[in-house]
């Protein structure tokens, strides 16, 4: 376990991009500005929350086709049973940073395929309902911070293997605490193929939910 900590703080070191706090900056900038659009959006309830939203994007000047567009995508996430605060997060950002429209469209089918896939993986781990939306949330963060789906594959699949013979509560906890992993080394911009070679070797070494924790 001491030889892998020590390689991902390595990693981690190597890793850390000159620009980082420059980008952190901007990054507390647009979120300041998407709290002052989202208290624009202060309604008791999911419908008229997203009633308020359309009317917040007819007054940006939003096209016809682009609420077209973006209410399509909404009702598509709903039919799948897929949160809809991420997206309605991600109309808010895109308000704040002044997106194009277009780009904006774009990055809401990305969310849904995001969450659409972490859910689905999320379900070959889990069936309670609690602990699937914690785990598919935690995978689209590490998704959203660079987690290739490949690499994620091969996370999952080392999973499978290594909780096998587990009891069903201590496989659902591995699992979290690995991707919870995932997600803050892909918050560090470490590669997605190293996070994946990481992770996929310390379950291979039978780490546990507190070895992964520690990691």
């Amino acid at each position: 376990m001491k030889k892998i900590y020590f390689i991902v703080c390595c990693i981690l070191l190597a890793g850390a991009s000159p620009t980082l706090a420059t980008d952190l900056v901007q990054e507390q900038l647009a979120q300041k500005s998407q709290v002052q659009v989202r208290d624009m959006l202060n309604a008791p309830g999911e419908g008229e929350y997203e009633q308020q939203l359309q009317q917040l994007m007819q007054q940006e000047q939003f096209s016809q086709t682009t609420r077209s567009k973006v209410r399509q995508i909404l009702a598509k996430a709903e039919s799948e049973n897929l949160p809809i605060e991420p997206f309605l997060d991600k109309v808010h950002e895109g308000i704040a940073k002044n997106v194009d429209q277009a780009a904006l469209v774009e990055a809401l089918n990305r969310v849904q395929q995001r969450y659409r896939y972490a859910y689905e993986k999320a379900s070959e781990q889990t069936t309670d309902a609690r602990l699937r939306k914690h785990l598919a949330d935690t995978i689209a963060a590490a998704d959203a911070a660079g987690l290739k789906k490949e690499d994620c594959d091969a996370v999952m699949t080392a999973l499978r293997t290594r909780t096998r013979t587990m009891a069903q509560n201590q496989s659902q906890e591995l699992a979290l605490e690995t991707f919870a992993t995932a997600r803050l080394m892909s918050h560090s911009r470490v590669y997605s193929s190293t996070v994946s070679n990481v992770l996929v070797s310390a379950l291979d070494n039978s780490y546990d939910t507190t070895d992964m924790n520690k990691m």
